[in-house]
């Protein structure tokens, strides 16, 4: 968020009070990178310290595909591409792809959806959303976006993190910061 202007601003303004704070700013694209250590040693009277790397510990590869979406996914599964993160543009294409595929679509053994239910039976669905929410995920599919409660995406975040999850259909509020094992990214 630090160039976005509507929301860079709600991120740093705080930040910036706290002086005690460190930051670590984090990417896996950023080119040059001076520009930055120069204002957060401006603004914070600190020295900036800038760690580079560019190997890359999973080789990246990508391909274009004009198969049918789900027939996508059954390669995908067959595989051992899972778990796959299903990029939407908006937070309805999303929840509308986690529904459908409830039933085109299983990507959990019993053993697994057992495991999810264990993990899960704890956890209050008592939202309006909550009853959709636990039936994907009791499936072995996650939905993350940000019109989910927060306790919602962070339960997803945890599903996956545990290797829970076979599919997580959102926007891309699941790559800001979040450490959650995914092998392939799927842009529809």
């Amino acid at each position: 968020y630090y160039s976005d202007p509507e929301r860079g601003g709600a991120w740093q303004a705080p930040l910036l009070t706290l002086t005690g704070a460190r930051f670590l700013l984090m990417s896996a694209t950023l080119g040059e990178t001076r520009f930055f250590e120069k204002e957060l040693e401006r603004v914070t009277v600190r020295p900036a310290v800038t760690v580079r790397g560019t190997d890359r510990p999973v080789p990246l590869s990508f391909e274009y595909l004009e198969d049918p979406f789900i027939e996508t996914l059954e390669k995908l599964q067959s595989a051992n591409k899972f778990p796959v993160y299903i990029v939407h543009f908006s937070q309805r294409s999303a929840a509308e792809t986690a529904q459908s595929l409830l039933s085109s679509l299983n990507p959990c053994s019993k053993e697994e959806k057992a495991a999810i239910t264990r993990a899960v039976e704890e956890v209050n669905f008592n939202s309006p959303f909550g009853k959709e929410v636990k039936k994907l995920l009791r499936s072995g599919i996650g939905l993350h976006h940000a019109g989910l409660l927060p306790k919602y995406r962070i339960l997803v975040e945890k599903l996956a993190q545990q290797g829970l999850l076979k599919i997580i259909c959102g926007t891309d509020t699941l790559g800001v910061g979040v450490n959650v094992p995914i092998r392939t990214v799927l842009f529809t």
